[in-house]
């Protein structure tokens, strides 16, 4: 029995490091360690789960955490319902190789992580992550960068050779974000100086990385973010300190705004997603609004683009859209209804915290889609650590701070 205790001790702490590491991984493009870190995760759950007989421990409650989480799943199965319908399904493969964290996440969310997954470690793991690599970007700032009207786009350059794209790399900055309140809330009423600094400064890095970025919609967002921190943090201090706060900021927010080319009257009116969406709508309604599958929807959409001279482009840029072209009216309620039933996975403890990773979530894929513009691994894995330290908190009988609320 101790042997077996020591063997299965060993395998959950390789999973809660390769998963640790894969966090750091998902700033990234897709590479071998990432999926070393992925392939290694997976292993160590997989025999963790044998060696548990987790299927044994599982209950079925009828809860929303649960019903969330099947939903996931049923997103990545519809692929295999509509695809004796498929009239092309060159890219199934393809689509199966990108979607498959929702079948796999889905389930390790109906059974959990072990008992050494913390939300801390990995919120943590998020703010380093975000500030290295946010800093790592700030100092390849010079005066030519600074001086031209196309510093975002200089800039952007340079995430784009070594990290991401900045749609993945926004999305990523902004959960980091959403952990930096989850900790400061945690370190309430306690002496932390250097924790709080560390804090401090990372929020100025990712803020100022934000600001900086090309992209509008995880601008956008962290606006939304730090509007209801600001707002949620002063309201119950001072009214009138929170309007004058919120007023300041937004302000603020407004003259940065000014100096973002992407940002500007001309720009959004020549948005060309306003074109991609007509298409995107085109295609649904030939459909009959019952979908045309996948791997179907992709390839009608890249001879639609091509068409038009826009190569390589196979997604719709709106995740309703994308779920109804493929799904019908189907997908668009799978869809919609993994957004709700996410807001309720938890209790009022951790509710705020899952609400705005929902809401930041929503917004990147109303431009966006999950493959192209938003990690699954990220959002699902963030909403599973939310969820475990929200259950083992309560078995513990020891509420999370009121502010979480």
């Amino acid at each position: 029995m101790e042997i077996e205790s020591k063997f299965l001790r060993i395998v959950r702490l390789i999973n809660l490091f390769s998963m640790l590491f894969l966090v750091v991984e998902l700033s990234l493009y897709i590479n071998i360690f990432q999926r070393l870190a992925f392939a290694v995760a997976f292993i160590s759950y997989t025999i963790e789960a044998i060696v548990e007989k987790k299927w044994k421990q599982f209950k079925w409650d009828r809860s929303s955490r649960q019903i969330f989480f099947i939903i996931v799943i049923f997103f990545f199965v519809l692929q295999f319902i509509f695809f004796p319908f498929e009239k092309n399904t060159s890219f199934f493969g393809t689509i199966i190789e990108e979607r498959i964290p929702f079948l796999i996440f889905g389930i390790v969310g109906l059974f959990g992580f072990n008992k050494y997954f913390k939300l801390k470690y990995f919120a943590w793991t998020f703010i380093a992550t975000s500030f290295i690599l946010g800093a790592f970007l700030l100092s390849n700032l010079n005066s030519e960068i600074l001086s031209s009207v196309n510093r975002n786009e200089l800039l952007g350059l340079v995430r784009i050779k070594y990290i991401n794209s900045h749609m993945k790399f926004n999305y990523y900055l902004n959960v980091s974000l959403i952990c930096i309140y989850y900790i400061i809330v945690s370190l309430k009423g306690k002496k932390a100086f250097w924790q709080r600094l560390s804090l401090v400064l990372s929020s100025i890095v990712i803020i100022l990385n934000l600001f900086l970025s090309e992209g509008r919609i995880g601008l956008l967002s962290s606006i939304i973010i730090l509007v209801i921190y600001i707002v949620h943090y002063f309201w119950e201090k001072s009214k009138r300190l929170t309007l004058i706060s919120t007023s300041l900021f937004i302000l603020l927010v407004t003259i940065l705004i000014q100096q973002n080319p992407r940002l500007s009257t001309s720009s959004i009116k020549h948005e060309p997603r306003q074109e991609i969406w007509a298409v995107a709508y085109d295609e649904i309604v030939k459909s009959n609004f019952l979908g045309v599958g996948a791997s179907t929807a992709a390839y009608d959409m890249k001879n639609q683009f091509a068409i038009r001279g826009m190569i390589n482009n196979k997604h719709t840029h709106n995740i309703l859209l994308q779920s109804t072209l493929e799904y019908g009216v189907l997908g668009f309620v799978v869809i919609l209804s993994m957004f709700v039933f996410g807001c309720y996975t938890v209790s009022a403890n951790f509710r705020f915290m899952v609400l705005l990773l929902t809401l930041i979530t929503f917004l990147q894929l109303f431009v966006g889609s999950f493959e192209r513009d938003l990690n699954p691994m990220v959002y699902l894995l963030t909403i599973i650590l939310i969820v475990q330290q929200d259950k083992f908190e309560n078995s513990q009988s020891h509420p999370s701070p009121k502010s979480l609320d």
